[in-house]
Parts: C-alpha cells; structure tokens; sequence
C-alpha cells in the first residue's frame, strides 16, 4: 500500500517513474539449535559410518561372588551371559531441488547456494525432531514415572495423566531429582549428564533461586548472562523440540537427561551433490542422509512428563 494523495494528484507508480524492488537476500530464517552431537556418542555407531547396517555389541558377563572360607574349595562359574545388543542404522532422508536455467538467468539472486544452505539446515533440524519424537519412550522404567529411582523408587517425575507440576520452588528439587535417578544407576558420571529442557522451563530457572549467582556459585548469575550451563555435574540444553502431549488437563512435556554414554548416534552418508540433468536444462542440488541412533545402555536415560504450574509467572 502506497502513501495516500490528494484527488488528482498523479500516480507516478502507475506511470512507470518509482520502480518495485526486490532485496538481495531471503528474508531471515529461525532454526533450532543442533544438539545431537552434545547428548550422543559416536562410540560403536562410528564403526558403521564407512560400512555396515548392524553392529552386534557383546554386554560383559554377570560374575557370581561367594564368601571365602579358609581352606574353601572353589565353586567353578563361567558367568551369567547376557544377550548382545544389536544396533542398526535404519533412518534416510533426501531431498532434491531443481532451478531452470531460465529462471536462473533472469534472477537477481543466486538460488542454488541459497537453496542448498536451506535444505541442509531443514534436514538437520527435521533429524533432531524426529529424535526427540523418538527417544522418549525408551527410558529404562526405573527412571521414569511417579516412584523412579531403581533402589529407593523415591522420585516423582510425573506420569501420563498425572504430569508433574513444575514451580520456582520445587524446581531445586526436580533438577537434583535427574542425577540422582541417574546416580542410583551409577550412571552420573560427571562431565557425561546432561539435559534437555523447554523454554518456559528456562523461565523458572531464571526466576528461581538457580538465577542467583550467589546460588549457582559462579561469575555472573543465568539472569544476566542467559545461559544455561552445569547444574549438579549436568548440563542443560534449551529445545523446543521435546515431544509434549494434550492427552493431560496440562499440556505435558517430556523432558529428558542422561549420560551421554547411554545413545549411540551415527550418520552413514551425509551427501550434498550438485547435479546437471540431461534432459533438462537446469541446475540442481540433491541431498542423501543415512542416519540412526541406538539407546544402548536405557539405564543411562530418565525421562520426566511435566508441566508449568507456576501461575505466577503466567499472563493475567
């Protein structure tokens, strides 16, 4: 819409005299950040990166332990074997864009880089999705639901129809409440643990006693500086990509953590071609992405259904 005139007044736009432009470069674009390579390992899965689409992993034997009695003659054990463990690469994805020569030409705009950068972050941020939508349900049952905790069963990470509330209160309690279920599998491995959280779950951080720098013990408090860091020897990642679910009174997410030990993550073809069709004259930019992960150690994983129970921090 162009600036209102007078009755009368000429339209130097219709005229031909005040031109339409076009900017020479795409609008800006949000992606979510890439956090895979921050909660997996590439241990065994890198195996399978050059060839391969299973890899059997041999688990180390349960070894039965006797009290000893002087002049005791031993009991022979060959030790209880468990199953392996087998892991795949099953996931692909490709993508395929293709720009006529004349469009091409008569563009102000060069579109085949343009179009690649796009379909490279679209894919990466699609595979994290699918990750999340994925990963969730695979959680060792110990570390889930209202009693987790594989030997004091003492933690309540909320359950499917009974989401756990979340407050600037009882937000010290739930974050300890990740390592600790992770500890009871001697699985809290410092440098390892980590989690990943939604944005309004940032917000209690930031209004919670974690926002103090005084309480964090380090430099400058999260309010000031906005990031998330180690908490308890476990990282915190911001997503908005964690499965959540309508199914509760309250929207519930699915927020998980582990040991970064517990998923093995590989991509097999990762390929970005550029390519020239014979029976057409265009330029085009094809994508192949051959990908998996495998959560090898579940015990390694805790999963918790909550929501924001804050009204505080909610519009009026």
């Amino acid at each position: 819409m162009s600036v209102g005139a007078v009755e009368g007044h000429p339209s130097y736009q219709t005229a031909g005299l005040i031109p339409e432009l076009y900017a020479d470069e795409f609008n800006v674009e949000y992606y979510n950040k890439e956090i895979l390579p921050n909660i997996t390992t590439t241990k065994f899965m890198s195996e399978m990166m050059s060839m391969g689409e299973k890899i059997t992993i041999p688990q180390e034997p349960d070894i039965q332990r006797e009290t000893y009695y002087r002049g005791k003659k031993l009991n022979l054990s060959h030790g209880t074997h468990k199953a392996p463990i087998e892991m795949r690469i099953d996931r692909a994805a490709d993508w395929n864009i293709m720009i006529d020569d004349v469009d091409k030409k008569q563009s102000h705009m060069e579109l085949i880089d343009k179009y690649k950068a796009r379909g490279i972050k679209k894919e990466s941020e699609a595979q994290q999705a699918e990750f999340f939508a994925d990963i969730y349900t695979q959680a060792h049952a110990d570390n889930q639901g209202a009693n987790a905790g594989t030997k004091s069963h003492f933690y309540n990470l909320g359950t499917a129809g009974a989401p756990l509330g979340l407050t600037t209160e009882n937000l010290p309690f739930f974050v300890t409440a990740l390592t600790a279920v992770l500890g009871e599998q001697n699985a809290d491995d410092a440098g390892k643990m980590w989690a990943c959280i939604p944005g309004w779950l940032r917000t209690l951080f930031l209004n919670s006693k974690f926002g103090s720098s005084l309480v964090m013990g380090d430099s400058s408090s999260i309010l000031r500086t906005g990031r998330m860091g180690m908490i308890d020897d476990m990282e915190f990642y911001k997503t908005n990509q964690l499965h959540t679910s309508t199914a509760d009174q309250a929207t519930g997410t699915y927020v998980i953590a582990g040991n970064k030990d517990a998923i093995s993550y590989a991509q097999q073809i990762n390929s970005v071609e550029s390519i020239r069709p014979d029976d057409m004259f265009a330029d085009g930019i094809k994508g192949l992405n051959v990908y998996d992960w495998n959560v090898r150690k579940s015990e390694g994983l805790v999963v918790a259904y909550v929501y924001c129970a804050d009204t505080s921090l909610q519009a009026a």
